[in-house]
Order: structure tokens, then C-alpha cells, then sequence
């Protein structure tokens, strides 16, 4: 489900809000690793996870949440617009991005924990030319963008314990400058 809404307070300020809600489980998967961490090393000496009745009974993952799919997702941008001169324009914006948890792999195990952005931004503008400070990621929020399974980038082989993480960019600010024709 997703909303979106956009309210004009008057010529000046309007704030746009948005929300996603994506309720996500798996109906039926079944998985050789999930039944391998059920089993655990060594507990069932003549059991590895490899034939079909050992994953159906082991390896489940039904009711868990797919990977990378965060459950909420919300918006808030405030935007500001004023005449600066006869030719120039004023305009600011301040916006809010909130993402929910996201997992790793179908097992549920491992996760980035939720994630919340601010970002500013004002410039002027004549139509042709436009200028523009910004900051982004205000709070410096340092939770990962995702969290991966499988992939090891410290060897040529795939490791199962291995778990890239991509780090969240710190807080970045510039001005911005571009010239339309």
C-alpha cells in the first residue's frame, strides 16, 4: 500500500508526506541453508541437508520476510518558494526519508536495523540559471544501505558467514550550479 499527499498552504509553503507499507512474507520457500542451521554441524551425523524430504522438514522459511524489502517506508518534504528580485526566485526544501529494517537473507538472521535521512537544500533560480546549497544526511546517520548474504570479497570463493555491508555515505554538503539552454 502507498500514499501519497501534497498540501499547499499558501503561494509560499507546501509539504508533500508519503508512506509505503509493504507487508511481506513468503507463503512457501524452502531453503538447504535454513535446514542447515536448523541442524546445526554435527547433530545429525546422517542428515546434510542435501535430499528433498530433509529441506521440506528442515528447511522452511514460510512466515520470514524476503530480503531487502523494509516493511515501512515514509516521506516528509517541507518546500518554500518566494520571489527574490523581478528575475530571481527563491526556494528551500527540507525533506525526511525514514526505511524500516531490512534483512540480509531469507533467514532472517541478520539485518541493517531502520534508517532515517534528512536533507536540506536552498537555492535561487531565474528559469535559466540556478544556484544551490544542499546538505544531505543532516543527522549523519551511519546505518547501512543493505546487508548481503554470500558474497565474501576477501577471496576468490563465496563464504555462507560472509555479510557485505554497504556503509551509509556520512553527511555531504556542496553547491550546485547549472546553467539550462
Amino acid at each position: 500500500m502507498e500514499v501519497e499527499l501534497k498540501y499547499l498552504f499558501n503561494d509560499y509553503f507546501d509539504v508533500d508526506v508519503g508512506y509505503a507499507l509493504t507487508k511481506a512474507k513468503f507463503v512457501e520457500l524452502f531453503d538447504s541453508n535454513q535446514c542447515k542451521l536448523i541442524l546445526g554441524p554435527g547433530t545429525a551425523p546422517n542428515r546434510n541437508c542435501v535430499t528433498p524430504e530433509e529441506i521440506r522438514e528442515f528447511g522452511s522459511v514460510k512466515g520470514n520476510t524476503p530480503p531487502q524489502v523494509p516493511e515501512h517506508e515514509a516521506t516528509l518534504g517541507l518546500n518554500f518558494k518566494a520571489p527574490l528580485t523581478k528575475t530571481f526566485e527563491l526556494y528551500a526544501r527540507a525533506d525526511m526519508n525514514y526505511d524500516s529494517t531490512r534483512y540480509a537473507h531469507v533467514h532472517n538472521l541478520a539485518e541493517t536495523g531502520s534508517r532515517t535521512l534528512v536533507n536540506l537544500n536552498i537555492g535561487v533560480s531565474d528559469g535559466m540559471w540556478n544556484v544551490s546549497a544542499w546538505m544531505k544526511n543532516v543527522l549523519d546517520d551511519d546505518t547501512p544501505t543493505y546487508i548481503f548474504r554470500y558474497i565474501d570479497t576477501q577471496s576468490v570463493g563465496f563464504s555462507e558467514r560472509a555479510f557485505p555491508i554497504a556503509p551509509s555515505r556520512g553527511r555531504e554538503m556542496g553547491i550546485t550550479a547549472s546553467y539550462s539552454f
